[in-house]
């Protein structure tokens, strides 16, 4: 059984499935028992793990490519944010495991 559900995200010519099984049960743990952060921005994924109090104890930042088609426009890959977003709770989550050791 999956720990959450899949969240299905809907793009122009792109259908991306970000499978809560992805993030592993360890993963689950942390995310459970921590405050969380993920901030999209227009270069990079940030995703930032906080214990109770608020102190940080855990972020990952994953830069992602800018396309600029023609001048006044800006846009990025879906697929590239997808992973990113992947990538980046999976590194955060890794940094904290170690360190709760």
């Amino acid at each position: 059984m999956p720990l959450a559900p899949s969240l299905k995200i809907s793009m122009p010519k792109y259908i991306l499935w970000l499978d809560a099984e992805l993030i592993t049960r360890k993963c689950y743990r942390y995310l459970m028992q921590y405050l969380t952060s993920l901030d999209q921005s227009t270069t990079s994924t940030k995703f930032s793990i906080f214990n109770t109090n608020g102190k940080l104890l855990s972020q990952s930042i994953i830069e992602h490519e800018q396309f600029t088609p023609q001048e006044g426009w800006l846009e990025h890959d879906p697929k590239e944010i997808a992973n990113n977003i992947h990538e980046a709770i999976r590194q955060a989550v890794e940094e904290i495991s170690k360190n709760d050791k």
